[in-house]
Parts: C-alpha cells; structure tokens; sequence
C-alpha cells in the first residue's frame, strides 16, 4: 500500500526517491514497474506521473502518462584547492 524506493546520494548524483501504492519488482530483469500514480524525487526536483517503468541496469526510467513535474538543477559540486 505504501511503496518506496530510494537511492543514496551516489557520486555526484543526488538521492532519488521513487513512491506509489503498488510497485511490481522483476529481480531478475533489475526492473521495478507501476501503472499506478507515483511520485519520484531527483534531489529537490520532482516528477508525478500514472504508470512507470525503471530499469536500474540501463538507468532508464520511464514515466506512461499524465507526467507534470518540476526541475531543479543540483547545485554545482565546488572543489577546494589545495
């Protein structure tokens, strides 16, 4: 009923989180879909959207339909000087 998937922070790329009330998880294949409504966080970005796929060896994330969301670019990394 409460389904969420989340990725630590990794490299320079912020946590993702990925919810919904239903999420079909194919191990084998590294996939996890929903035609359910659900709701992925980017960071401080987000994404609504009814019906996705992920597939986590590809990194590809597909989202079917009624897809709005809101884009915030990560702030740049700064690098101190030595």
């Amino acid at each position: 009923d409460h389904v969420v998937l989340a990725r630590a922070v990794f490299n320079d790329a912020p946590q993702m989180g990925v919810e919904s009330d239903y999420m079909l998880l194919l191990s084998d294949q590294d996939i996890a879909r929903t035609d359910r409504p659900v709701v992925i966080t980017y960071g401080d970005s987000v994404l609504h959207g009814t019906g996705m796929e992920f597939n986590n060896g590809s990194r590809q994330l597909e989202l079917f339909s009624q897809v709005r969301g809101t884009w915030i670019a990560p702030a740049p990394r700064t690098r101190s000087g030595g």
